[in-house]
């Protein structure tokens, strides 16, 4: 029996603690303080973040629970050990042995995409009674369904690729956003699906900014067109006409050279 004196250290962090031996106690509990940030990001299906999403902490008996801000983003202050992390169905198991930062990406859709449907099919019908109506021109009707299919196409993926393993039961599909400037790969095994953002080359987020860019310009170029033209500046609407497609003609080509770079393989050096 005597006085002991015990130490404990983890990389930054150190704990010491004197104890009695025999105590009045069969067990003695020394508290390690070492605790690190994990940085949960949550988005939905589309790789836009999710505020106010509910994200769930939990190890043996330990839970945790925050909510996400504007960005997406919620903190937790973790000692070591292995957690099981979940947010809406979607749950990952993380092993914190220092700083972390990971993605939860769920089957979420976003609230504005319903709306923005609603909103276009309402459109399409109004306008397509119209010119059957004869309220309108061709070219009116023609100009506005352009739009629709534009602002679709912002929020709709470009580009998909897909695969597919019967002996395992595996499907693999990639969706590229331009509006969300994401690219997400879904892994569906045995009916369960597993998302995650998928890692690309700088150069093809400058790419996706690009065309997002100037899908909007194009939106806005046509607009002016179809005003123009209720106005009657011929001229004007004419200009307006050819720089539309002359931007959409140059988005499309920005977006196949995005996918030149997402598909070309990395070389050594």
């Amino acid at each position: 029996p005597s006085t002991y004196n015990f130490k404990v250290d983890y990389r930054t962090f150190k704990v010491e603690k004197t104890v009695e031996i025999p105590s009045n106690k069969d067990t003695i509990n020394i508290e390690f303080p070492a605790k690190f940030d994990v940085t949960i990001s949550v988005f939905d299906c589309f790789g836009i973040p999710v505020d106010n999403a509910k994200v769930y902490v939990n190890r043996n008996t330990k839970n945790l629970d925050g909510e996400t801000n504007k960005e997406g983003i919620v903190k937790f202050s973790l000692p070591p050990g292995e957690y099981s992390i979940k947010s809406f169905v979607n749950e990952i198991k993380l092993m914190v042995a220092g700083e972390e930062e990971i993605n939860i990406v769920t089957e979420k859709t976003p609230a504005v995409f319903d709306h923005i449907t609603v909103i276009l099919i309402s459109i399409a019908i109004i306008i397509s009674v119209l010119f059957l109506l004869k309220k309108i021109t061709l070219s009116i009707f023609v100009k506005v369904i352009t739009i629709i299919l534009l602002v679709t196409a912002l929020i709709m993926p470009w580009w998909q690729l897909s695969g597919s393993a019967q002996d395992i039961s595996l499907d693999y599909q990639i969706n590229t956003y331009p509006l969300s400037q994401k690219i997400i790969s879904k892994t569906t095994i045995k009916g369960d699906s597993y998302l995650e953002i998928s890692t690309a080359p700088e150069i093809v987020g400058q790419f996706l900014t690009i065309v997002l860019l100037l899908t909007s310009v194009c939106i806005i170029l046509i607009s002016l067109s179809m005003f123009f033209e209720i106005l009657k500046k011929k001229r004007l609407e004419i200009i307006l006409n050819y720089g539309s497609i002359a931007l959409l003609i140059v988005a499309i080509i920005v977006f196949c050279l995005s996918l030149i770079h997402i598909s070309e393989p990395t070389r050594p050096y």
